[in-house]
Order: structure tokens, then sequence, then C-alpha cells
């Protein structure tokens, strides 16, 4: 890239066609003891190359920012530097896009997708970043046509995302930690994965998604939650989506990416006794905060967040003065909501912040 690309580099340090992820010998990685530990005792490259495949075209041909990198070849980056991998815990199975991961002496950056995209929504920051980084992206349940259905509960998921982090870090006692960056439903993972493993996050970056309870006061924030997520339930119900709520908010996936199953996600969420379902007509701000905020906490798990959004939806006034006041940053880029994917409709303006905000660790 020239000098005035605002990006300083894409190459991962690593020459065509040697990327190699190691595997950890151990219990088949189909079998999993149905424990709470995020213990890793299998992880090796995903055997299901559909899955792969699948990843690297969503990668380039979904999610790939072209106007941003004009001089990119998505494809050929994917092939030299993309492995997917599948790790076992005992709580199950979390599959991995990663980019640089196997330079121990890089630091760490874990990211989380939203709802309805795949890990492959992170491509343009993973070119960017793995030539300073170990880049590593969580594939969550239910959200890759190609992966096996699962009933997973927010808490399993947070403590494979857990074993994510240990399983890269090489130690969970705080002396090593990784930063983590999550963006809309992934983001509220973010939170979680922050306040319950605050010996290996260093620190958080958020897009599009805030942490005050306040936002559910708002009613244009209430009626969004009640409008796509309460579609999403009763597609996952009925096993079939009828109209993809996705799009309202422009997302960048294909209509046909969304599928009922996606909705399982919010099902299981409200589906918790304290919940019971009470989409309609407001969700009670105490049940979202018992979700993914420990009671009586600020909404800003570690300081220096770094807070980015495009879609003023889900971010208050109270919330952006926490993250300054806790020595974190905050960007608005857009107001609208077609710019809820700001890592991708400002894919180099996204990078440059997230670079400079894991850079000044």
């Amino acid at each position: 890239r020239s000098p005035d690309a605002g990006v300083e580099q894409f190459t991962c340090a690593l020459a065509p066609g040697t990327v190699e992820a190691p595997a950890i010998a151990g219990a088949e990685c189909g079998k999993f003891s149905g424990g709470t530990s995020p213990q890793a005792h299998c992880t090796r490259p995903l055997s299901d190359l559909s899955t792969g495949v699948l990843l690297g075209h969503q990668m380039c041909n979904w999610y790939f920012n072209a106007t941003a990198w004009p001089e990119m070849n998505c494809e050929e980056w994917v092939a030299q530097h993309v492995v997917v991998m599948e790790n076992m815990y005992d709580v199950g199975l979390m599959v991995t896009v990663e980019a640089g991961a196997q330079n121990k002496e890089k630091p760490l950056v874990v990211f989380i997708h939203g709802w309805p995209d795949t890990a492959a929504e992170w491509i343009n920051q993973m070119m960017a970043m793995c030539g300073q980084f170990r880049c590593v992206a969580v594939q969550l349940p239910d959200f890759l046509d190609t992966l096996e259905t699962e009933d997973v509960f927010l808490d399993q998921v947070v403590t494979r995302v857990g074993g994510v982090l240990a399983q890269h870090l090489g130690v969970s006692d705080g002396s090593e930690k990784a930063l983590l960056i999550g963006h809309d439903f992934g983001a509220v993972f973010g939170y979680m994965v922050a306040y319950k493993y605050p010996n290996m996050v260093e620190r958080y970056a958020s897009l599009e998604i805030g942490n005050d309870l306040q936002m559910w006061h708002d009613a244009k924030f209430g009626t969004m939650i009640h409008f796509y997520q309460n579609a999403a339930i009763q597609a996952y119900k009925s096993g079939e989506i009828v109209d993809d709520p996705s799009k309202v908010f422009g997302s960048m996936s294909p209509s046909q990416h969304a599928t009922a199953r996606m909705g399982g996600v919010y099902a299981r969420m409200w589906a918790r006794e304290e919940f019971q379902l009470r989409l309609a007509p407001r969700v009670r701000p105490e049940d979202w905060q018992s979700l993914y905020t420990p009671l009586g906490g600020t909404g800003i798990p570690q300081p220096g967040m770094l807070f980015v959004y495009g879609a003023r939806l889900a971010v208050t006034d109270k919330f952006v003065e926490a993250v300054q006041q806790d020595g974190g940053k905050v960007v608005q880029l857009a107001d609208s909501t077609i710019y809820h994917w700001p890592q991708i409709s400002f894919a180099m303006e996204v990078t440059n912040l997230l670079q400079e905000w894991a850079s000044s660790r």
C-alpha cells in the first residue's frame, strides 16, 4: 500500500502457502465432556472444507470493502494467510478464523461478530492488523449453515470464547491478556466475556452497542429491539423466516443468509426464567442488566475502552461520558441506521481507529 493509504501494512509476515495450524492431541474433536471448563482438549484445522470455503467466500464477496482496499486481491490474501480452526472445549465447539495467530510474540486480538453475520465480517480489520497482531475471529454457533445446529445458551458461548482466549494466550493467570473487539450482538457477548475474564482481557472495543440501562427507556431503541428480535424468535419457533429483519438495518450479508435458526440466540436469551419472553411491550432494564452487566457495574469492563458507532440506536450520553471518564475514546462516524456495520461501511476509518487503540496498550 502507498504511504498515504492510512493503514501501515497488510502482510502477516508469512510466506505464501506456509500457514500452518498447530494441533493439540487429545480427545476427539467431535466429543466433549459437558463440563464448564474453557480448557481446550482438541484444536485442529477444520476438516469440513465446505465451512472454510464458505467463510472465505463470505469474506471476499460479502464483507470485503474493495473501495477501501483497491489494490488488494482478497481471494489471494485469504488463501495465503487465513486458517479456519475447530476448537473443542469442555463446554463444546468453537470455530475460529485466524490470521497471523501462529506468532506467539505478537499481541492477541479476538473479534466477535454480530447478528446475522459470521466471523467473515472482520476481513477488513484482519487484513490490516494481522501483521502487528495475532487476529482470531470466533464463529458464533447457529450462524453458519455448514455447522451443526446447537442449543447453546449465552453463558456457554461466553465460556467457549474464554477458552479461545486461554488457548491463544497460553495462560489465564493475568500475566498475558488480549484485546477484545465486538460488534452488534457480538458486542453483547464481548461485554460478558470482558466481565467474566478480566484476567485475560486487557481492554475492550465495542462497535455500535453501548452498555447503559437507560437505553431501554428510549422508545426508538425499544421498538427496534421488539421488531427484529421478536421477528427472529418467531422465525426460530416456526422454522421459517418470512422477512429478513436485518435488511432494515442495512446488513451486508445477502437475504438468503438469514435463517430461522439464527433466532435461536434470542429465543434462548429471552427464554431465561427471569425474562419469560418479555419483549412486548418493553424489556425491563433490570433484566438486561442481569444478562451482561454485573449489578451495580458502570458498564465499562476495563479502563481505556473504545466505542465506535454510526447508528445512534444503542448508545446514551451517559454511556459516552462513562467511557470518556474512564480513559476511553468514543467516535461517532455517521448518525444513520444504515451505518450499523461501520467496520465495513467505514472500513479504513474504523481499522485505523482500532489499530491506534490496540497499539496504545
